[in-house]
């Protein structure tokens, strides 16, 4: 499902860079950066320059996913 794939992503990126803000396993700075370049490009091919916007659309318009809104809030 195109929702979970952007949604696993994001986590995957997020745990990243607590990993390496804490850097508790002592990675060395370049191997650090080597792997983000690595993220960086397979964000960018995945969502960046994809040609059509499948992955952000599914993950916004899934009905399953929790949203940031209360229901009880009217839109008009």
């Amino acid at each position: 499902m195109c929702t979970n794939i952007y949604l696993f992503f994001l986590a995957i990126v997020a745990q990243l860079k607590e990993i390496f803000s804490k850097n508790t396993i002592k990675l060395q700075l370049n191997t650090i950066e080597a792997i983000q370049a690595i993220t960086n490009k397979q964000f960018n091919e995945l969502i960046n320059n994809a040609p059509n916007d499948m992955y952000v659309t599914a993950f916004f318009l899934d009905p399953h996913k929790p949203t940031f809104y209360s229901k009880s809030t009217s839109l008009t």
